[in-house]
Parts: structure tokens; sequence; C-alpha cells
């Protein structure tokens, strides 16, 4: 490539002669150099790609470039051109020297500036030129040396019979495939099909943009592929195949924002070298007079012809499918919205701008359509999508069927089909059956009437009228608390009175005790709890029919004493869970209560129930036997009838036992 430089004219009348600037230490400039890009990877892969593609024009090679792309399993990166090849005076002289170049004197190659075959420095320590020049391979390894300067040593001189040529080959980290996949789509994206280089381990690329061809120099793009890296550019400058976003320089060119408003895409212009000026590092372009001057005149010329165009988009087109088809086409080109009479285009929506839409929202005499969407949900919108025109998925009220059969009709074919579905309502002066032939739909009478299923108690309404059909009151120290129950939740037997019926605490206690609950039930729900006995019974009910064996209590403190006497009385007293049981705290009450013949008329049993307990006399066998475990406890837990008035957990009352024994002992011992 040419480059523009200037040359300055210098008058002086000094007569000595001038001394020259030098390098003092080259590892820091070439450190400079180094870091010049802001992309380095990327524009790694394109300096050397450019390099092979100007060594192939510099003999009229029609052999393509072959690149071999990084991978998981060769982290190589490779560049194989079939130009000249690399003589060792070419090497040394031009390739390894910074500011050399070959291709300043024409803009059929790409460069110039002599920094772009050292790029490989700027992201790794070292690369690998290989070139074949007449008939000998040679191979050099360049890389950085100890004091931070560029260095390089010829390791391979032999013959060979490959085509001239040089290859490239640089060793990446891993982290890096990625990008370098990326950058080669990116370099060689705009190529010319002829120069298109052969590419081997990169993974194919599906690109489904639209392109709209304003004039031969100019398209217009729906959107970019990812990995050319001009996310939100409204504009880029293809020149001689790598593309350059315009960045700041949008700001400052002439009509620009004018054109941005007519395209909906982005903007491709095709240069040729030279006609635009590149950066050094050529990831951008120059910020210059020229520059400017130049895509200025670009963007006008392009304007007038999209205007143009955009205009005549949808001429001669008369039918609402027609410009609904183009519109499709088109969306992504340019900005447009279509009208066709009353109707309008906006954001993948369709309006009317009479019966319905953003405008018709608040007249009179207009109505909302009506939207299923594929779970039967019901909503009101006043747009319908474009998708759906002309789909089968638009129904419209012919007024024969009841609003239930036509609701009911259009929620059962929203679920069959699991596709949203639009119904337009009756609309004034029968408007709505002019659109209804405009958007293709269809009468809702032609949809099947669904089935007529069983009754299900799956949905949430049948569910609360069949089962929760019973209201109760719980006694609590601030009143009688009201609870709504389900017959099919309930476990637990409720013993119920009417309303202000009198219960003593004792009979209260007593029905918790053996697993059920009482309960308060009101006049107007008594009969419900009547049909249902399997949840509930009557007090009276529950008291006639409580019956004892006459030798219950007899046979139950025998047999609670023998396990004590059979068992660790130390790990029994322990266990603090068999408390649970309610034969167990029976036992344990006439512990409490002391030695008395009587225990079974203690006041925990409630006066409704002691005539329908057997009054026994307990055998002097079961009395012995029950002294002598009374007698054991005490000696060992002297103050173990105080703690089961006390409401504490097991592990609880098992240290407050313990620490009160411990005392009393210790007590007892003169401590």
């Amino acid at each position: 490539m040419q480059l523009n430089t200037e040359v300055n004219k210098v008058e002086t009348n000094i007569t000595k002669q001038a001394t020259s600037f030098g390098i003092g230490n080259f590892a820091i400039v070439m450190d400079l150099l180094s870091k010049l890009y802001s992309f380095p990877k990327r524009t790694i892969v394109q300096e050397y790609l450019c390099n092979a593609r100007d060594a192939n024009r510099e003999i009229g090679q029609t052999r393509r470039v072959q690149v071999w792309s990084p991978t998981t399993d060769d982290l190589n990166f490779r560049v194989r051109d079939f130009g000249p090849g690399l003589s060792p005076s070419r090497f040394m002289d031009i390739f390894i020297q910074y500011g050399e170049s070959t291709k300043r004197d024409s803009d059929l190659e790409t460069g110039g500036y002599g920094i772009g075959s050292k790029s490989a420095f700027a992201a790794y320590d070292s690369f690998t030129v290989e070139s074949f020049y007449n008939g000998t391979r040679y191979v050099w390894v360049c890389y950085k040396d100890e004091e931070g300067g560029a260095a390089v040593d010829q390791t391979i001189e032999e013959a060979t019979e490959e085509e001239n040529g040089v290859m490239i080959q640089i060793a990446i980290d891993h982290y890096d495939i990625e990008d370098f996949q990326d950058a080669i789509n990116r370099a060689t994206f705009f190529w010319d099909e002829s120069e298109k280089p052969t590419i081997f381990g990169l993974p194919e690329n599906e690109f489904d943009a639209k392109i709209e061809e304003v004039n031969s120099t100019c398209e217009i793009w729906s959107h970019f592929p990812s990995f050319l890296q001009v996310k939100n550019e409204k504009a880029v400058l293809v020149c001689d195949g790598i593309p350059y976003s315009l960045g700041q320089l949008a700001n400052k060119i002439v009509g620009f924002q004018k054109l941005v408003n007519h395209t909906k895409g982005s903007l491709v212009w095709y240069t040729s070298t030279g006609d635009l000026t590149i950066s050094p590092t050529r990831e951008s372009l120059k910020d210059t007079d020229q520059n400017r001057e130049v895509i200025s005149q670009l963007f006008l010329t392009t304007t007038a012809e999209v205007e143009f165009k955009k205009d005549k988009v949808f001429d001669g087109i008369t039918d609402l499918h027609e410009i609904l088809k183009v519109w499709e086409d088109k969306k992504g080109i340019y900005n447009i919205k279509p009208t066709y009479g009353v109707y309008e285009i906006r954001d993948k929506e369709l309006y009317h701008k009479e019966y319905f839409g953003e405008r018709s929202y608040h007249r009179r005499n207009t109505s909302n359509l009506i939207a299923y969407d594929s779970a039967g949900g019901r909503s009101k919108q006043h747009s319908i999508p474009i998708s759906y025109v002309n789909k089968g998925v638009i129904y419209y009220d012919d007024e024969t069927l009841t609003d239930y059969k036509k609701f009911r009709r259009l929620k059962n074919e929203a679920l069959e089909t699991a596709k949203g579905i639009v119904f337009i309502p009756v609309l004034k002066n029968n408007k709505h059956l002019e659109v209804a032939k405009d958007l293709g739909a269809i009468p809702v009478s032609q949809l099947p009437d669904p089935p007529k299923q069983e009754r299900e108690y799956n949905s949430y309404r049948s569910f609360e009228r069949d089962n929760k059909d019973i209201v109760v009151h719980y006694p609590s120290k601030t009143g009688n608390s009201p609870h709504q129950l389900y017959f099919s939740q309930m476990t637990q037997m409720h013993i119920y009175l009417e309303k202000d019926q009198p219960i003593s605490y004792d009979m209260k206690r007593f029905i918790q005790e053996n697993g059920c609950r009482f309960c308060y039930v009101s006049k107007t729900h008594i009969r419900k709890a009547e049909k249902n006995p399997k949840h509930f019974k009557h007090l009276n009910d529950y008291i006639n029919e409580y019956s004892e064996p006459a030798e219950f209590f007899e046979k139950l403190l025998y047999m609670k004493v023998k396990e004590i006497l059979d068992s660790d009385i130390t790990a029994w007293s322990e266990d603090w869970k068999r408390f649970d049981d309610r034969i167990l705290k029976t036992v344990l009450r006439v512990m409490w209560d002391g030695k008395s013949k009587n225990w079974h008329m203690t006041p925990h049993i409630p006066d409704e129930l002691k005539n329908k307990i057997a009054r026994t006399e307990v055998s002097s066998v079961t009395v012995a036997a029950w002294e002598k475990v009374t007698d054991y406890l005490e000696k060992t837990y002297p103050l173990f009838s105080c703690v089961p008035h006390y409401k504490l957990n097991k592990k609880a009352k098992t240290e407050l036992i313990n620490m009160m024994n411990v005392k009393y002992k210790n007590k007892q011992q003169g401590n």
C-alpha cells in the first residue's frame, strides 16, 4: 500500500552537519511497538493472513492461501502462502527489520509500515518462520531475548521439493482458541471469492442475515455475524477485504445521522486500497481530512439511493397479505412503517386506526381484541401479531353462539393446539366482518364444541366448594377461634358440641390425651358434622361409647411395674419419650400422687367418665411390687417426683434430674 507521507521543507542558516536521532535501548522501543495493538490476537491473525495474500499477489499466484486454525488437539496457528518465499538476505534485511517493507510502491498489497511481520510479539514470546525458497527449506525461530529485545536463530537449512512460499507458526494458549477462530473468520469474511483461503480445523458458521444491495459499493445488512466484533455499529467500511468500524469518525461525517434514520440494518461500504488512510496498527481508520472527505462523499451518494429504494418498497402492491410479506422481507433493512388503508404496521404488530389499536383505545364504540395464550389464559390487547395473519389462529364473532359457548370453544382451541389465538368481537356497523376478511379470520362457530367432562376436583374452585364445607371453633384462652376445614385433608377425630354448651376442663384434657380434638360447631354446620361420622362425633356419643375392661388398670399397673423391675431403672427413667404414652402417664400419676389405693380416681379423670371406669381393688402383689419400685426411685432419685410438674423437653428434664440428685447427695454427705 502506498503510504501518504508528508515531506517537510527545512530552511536553516546553520552550516554544520545535522545529527540524526537514534535508538539507544531497542528493548524499550520494541516493547512500545508491541503494545500498539488494542486487539492483539485479532490483529496478529489479520496481519499474517494479509501478508500471505500479498505474497500470492506478488507473483500472481492462483493457489489459495492455507490456514490451520488452532484446536484443542493442536494449539498452533499456521498460515502458508505460495508466494516467492523468503531468501536469507530478504529475511534478514526486510522481514525482521522494523520499518522496512516491500509494499510501499503499489496499492495492490496491504500494509507497508514494516511492523506486521513482527506482530506475534504483541501477545507471545516466540514464533517460527518456515521459508521454501528455490528448493531449499529454511527455518528461523524468532523470540524475545533476556534483555527484552528480539532475536532470531536459524535452526534448519535443507533441500526440499516443496513449492515456494512461507509458513508462519505461532503456539498459542488453550484459552485463546476461540479468539483465534473468530479472528480468522473476521479477517477473511470479506475477501474476494477467488482469494479466500483454504481453512482447516475451523467450525462452520451459519449466517442468515438479509442483504440489500444499494449500489456497487454499498450494501445494507440486517445484522452482522458476531465474529466481526462490530456490534451496535451502524456502518462498516471494508478496505481490501478488511472491515473497519467508523468509531468516532461517524460523528464528524456530514449526513451520517440522516442516512441512519432511513435504515434499520447496518451499512457496508467497499473501498479499494489507497482510498483511505489506515492507522499503522491496521486496526482502525485514521481521523484525517482525506478520510472524512472520502467517507462524506460515499454517504451523500448513498443517502439519495437509499431514500429512493425505501420509497419504492411497496409500489404496485394493493393486497394486505403481499404488503405483510414484503415487510417481513425488508423489516431488517429499511426503517419503514407501512400503512394499508386503515391498517398500520409497527414493531411486528398490526394496528387498526379506527377500531382497535393505540389510537382507538380511548374512543367510544370500539372493542378490544381478546387474546388466548397457549395455556388458555385470556387477556385484552390492541394489536394483532403479524405472524398470526392468515395462519388460521384469528377468529371472529359470527353472532351465532352465546358468549359462554364462544369463549369455551376458544379456550379449548388454545389448549388443544398449544398456540396463541386472537378473537375479534363485534364492531360497530359490522366492521368486524371486513376486518375478518382482510386478516383471513375464521368464524368462531366453526370451532368444535369441546366434549363435556365429568366433574373433577383438580381445580381450585371445585376443590374449595366440595371439600371446605364445615367451620369449627377451637376453644382458646382468648375465645373460640374459627377454622375452615377440608374433609379430604382431615386425619384427626373431632369431638364436638354446639356453641355455648358447657364442658369441663378435665373432659377437654382427657379428649386431647386420647388422640382426639374438641371443638364447637355452629347450628348451620351441625348437619354436615353429623353426615361425616368418620371425622366428627358428638360429645354425648363419645361418653356413651367409652368403656374400659374391669381389670384394665390393674393389669396395666402390674405390667408396667414388672417392666420397670426387669430393666435398668436409670435408663428407663431417662427415656422421657415414653411420656407420650397415655398408659404410662396414668401409671406415673400414681407414683407422683403417693401410695394411694384410689389411684384411678385422680382429678385427671373427668367426672363424666368416672362411672364408666371399673372400681376394682388393686391386688396385694401389685401394691407390694409398686411400693418396691417407688422406694427404689425415691432412694435413687429423691427429687424425681418434682420434675413432671414442669413443662420441659427430654434433655432439659434429664439434666435437671441429675443436677438435683447430685446436689441432694452432696448435701447429705455434708458438702
